[in-house]
């Protein structure tokens, strides 16, 4: 009797902790996580200084009593112009550049908001949290699809989220954010729809298609997402099916673009490029590296190794080449390829969010790194035990709570080397903006 009582509290308690691993694993969990963690970074920028005041801090302005800088005023003529039954008059010239265009989608939901809200300061911001959380939940699972454990996945969404791409524009009052984190959910929704083997061919490419238009309205993620899908082609037993459909995707996409452009015109706002349209950078250093000789180019690609991983920090480059050991092979391929695109968007935009134009996949082998590294340690201390059959026991045990530890250990140490502003340290948010201004 007295044994069957003391199993009680013992299979109860067991219940109860099975029950709190299946709540905190559940997607609906990391998201809520997510959010408190976003908004518990995002608060003391608000009230405290931001990383604005390190980016040209002689062109920081004053909305609604809050403090955003100049960059906010480039799309703040076309947020009022959504606003407006005419926007003809709104806009300087009477047609839209390519820089509004590709903030499109986030400016018309920002002015959807700021309507709601009679605000345009308040607008803004919540577009920006609010891809803040959406990218970072994606990352969450992007993870699970590409073959990581849950704890991984959700490791490398904190991380992404912590991450200075959404920190450093954060409370710009220039949806810079959502522009940055809309690379996560398309490609996410691109991956879907490729491996979805229910599909019709023609529904895949609009779909593909639709997700590139998507990507075009919120940035220029769509030049990313297609060489990264054509990566995983490769690997694929169907890659002929996956290639035409990519390649289809893209011409669809290259129509449907043309069509929003001659529309656009129709009413007025005919788009013009922007002098940082991609196509227009590129041809410029193009132009600048065939006039110039080895060694410059060599210097060049020497900085934009540098820039990258100052974009990033050295700590989370570490962590993404040892994630890589225990990544499956979509993730290795993405990876790679995602650091070649990074690279070489360094090179024609030498700009430290430009340069992570591959992070997802970066983010995600960090978040292996953090959890499967002090996993192997701790397995490896436990054969090791095994020599000692009377402790090994107690070896097994104490190693699987030193990989606990040594997980934790290194996820705040990831965290905090890009997060010291919070702590009194600006090294690291002067040395992401260095090169617009350098603080003597």
């Amino acid at each position: 009797m007295k044994a069957r009582l003391a199993q009680r509290p013992l299979k109860g308690s067991s219940a109860a902790v099975a029950a709190w691993l299946q709540v905190v694993q559940s997607p609906a969990f990391v998201g809520l996580f997510l959010a408190v963690l976003i908004l518990l970074l995002a608060w003391p920028r608000l009230t405290g200084p931001s990383w604005t005041t390190f980016q040209s801090p002689f062109d920081l302005r004053e909305s609604e009593g809050n403090t955003v800088q100049w960059e906010g005023i480039n799309h703040f003529s076309t947020l009022q112009a959504t606003l407006r039954s005419d926007a003809r008059r709104m806009v300087e010239g009477g047609h839209y550049s390519t820089d509004d265009y590709r903030g499109m989608l986030p400016i018309y939901v920002s002015a959807i908001f700021a309507y709601w809200l009679d605000s345009s300061y308040k607008g803004l911001a919540l577009v920006d949290l609010s891809g803040w959380w959406i990218g970072a939940w994606a990352l969450y699972h992007l993870a699970r699809r590409l073959d990581a454990d849950k704890l991984s996945a959700l490791l490398a969404a904190a991380l992404l989220a912590a991450s200075p791409l959404f920190i450093s524009h954060m409370w710009r009052n220039a949806v810079h954010v959502a522009h940055s984190a809309s690379l996560v959910p398309c490609f996410l929704v691109a991956l879907l729809l490729l491996t979805d083997n229910r599909l019709a061919h023609g529904r895949r490419v609009i779909g593909l298609a639709s997700v590139l238009y998507v990507a075009s309205l919120t940035y220029q993620y769509q030049w990313i997402i297609v060489p990264c899908l054509l990566s995983l082609a490769v690997v694929e037993r169907s890659r002929w099916t996956w290639s035409l459909a990519i390649v289809a995707a893209t011409i669809l996409f290259v129509a449907m673009t043309f069509l929003t452009y001659q529309a656009l015109a129709a009413v007025g706002l005919s788009v013009q490029s922007h002098f940082n349209d991609p196509v227009a950078v590129i041809r410029g250093r193009l132009t600048l590296a065939m006039e110039s000789d080895v060694s410059v180019l060599v210097r060049s690609s020497l900085e934009t190794v540098e820039l990258l991983v100052r974009a990033y920090h050295p700590v989370l480059v570490l962590l993404s080449i040892l994630g890589l050991i225990f990544a499956h092979a979509r993730l290795r391929i993405l990876v790679c390829a995602g650091t070649v695109l990074g690279l070489a968007s360094g090179y024609f935009g030498p700009v430290t969010w430009v340069a992570m134009s591959g992070y997802p996949f970066l983010y995600l082998s960090a978040g292996l790194a953090l959890v499967q590294g002090p996993r192997w340690l701790a397995a490896t201390v436990a054969g090791f035990g095994s020599r000692w059959p009377q402790a090994a026991a107690r070896i097994a045990s104490g190693s699987g709570v030193l990989a606990g530890l040594g997980t934790v250990v290194l996820l705040l140490l990831a965290m905090w080397s890009t997060n010291g502003d919070l702590f009194g340290d600006y090294s690291f948010a002067q040395a992401w903006w260095s090169y617009t201004h350098r603080v003597h």
